[in-house]
């Protein structure tokens, strides 16, 4: 019986077809096991979707900005001091640039509240002239004949319609949510990561080697 177990398993091992062949079927197996259980992953596909954008946008703005942090305290800045500078400047940049764009979107506003009624009078005059026309009188005489049946189908889209607008809201107050967090996290983890950025991988290294150690320890132990 063992020895017709080691046959199979060794017919297994050195037949690569039939090793990939074994591995595809696992991998498809974990994709479909997956796809059925796919609802389990979506909060922490949520979280990681939240996470991910200001950490990032984080270390991007890292790798951008930690030589000129490294060149002010170079020049006898302390590094906190030098952080405190680059947002200042990064403050002034964005309030200038509102400052410009602001009243250029208000006039734009305003000059479309003010000829907003002569557009609607335009609307307006074009609909009575429409209605006067004979052509008007005969797609009336349509829409009354099939008064029921476009009201039977707007009531059977009315669902639909509202239950698409009810997603695509929640959709953009998702969206909203997720940018005025990465708004307001980013400068907190760019704020760390110039700060004791340097140290991060020391830190990383520590708690992975302390893990390793506990791991191997009892094993060690036992040995």
């Amino acid at each position: 019986m063992k020895e017709s177990i080691s046959k199979f398993k060794q017919f297994i091992t050195e037949n690569k077809f039939v090793l990939a062949l074994l591995i595809f079927l696992l991998v498809a197996l974990d994709i479909y096991v997956l796809t059925k259980i796919s609802f389990i992953f979506d909060p922490i596909m949520v979280i990681i979707a939240t996470i991910a954008a200001p950490i990032i946008l984080a270390g991007i703005a890292y790798y951008l900005f930690n030589p000129l942090i490294d060149w002010l305290e170079g020049k006898g800045w302390k590094r906190g001091w030098s952080i405190a500078l680059l947002y200042v400047i990064i403050t002034g940049v964005i309030v200038l640039i509102f400052s410009f764009i602001v009243p250029a979107v208000k006039d734009q506003i305003v000059s479309l509240v003010k000829t907003f009624p002569s557009y609607w009078d335009k609307v307006v005059a074009k609909f009575n002239e429409f209605s006067e026309s004979p052509l008007f009188d005969q797609v009336k005489d349509k829409v009354q004949g099939n008064l029921s049946e476009i009201t039977k189908t707007i009531s059977e889209k009315g669902g639909s319609v509202v239950s698409s607008a009810v997603d695509s809201i929640g959709n953009v107050v998702g969206t909203v949510t997720e940018v005025v967090l990465a708004i307001v996290t980013t400068p907190l983890v760019l704020f760390y990561l110039l700060k004791d950025g340097k140290k991060l991988p020391d830190y990383l290294l520590k708690i992975v080697a302390s893990q390793l150690t506990r791991t191997h320890t009892p094993s060690i132990t036992r040995i």
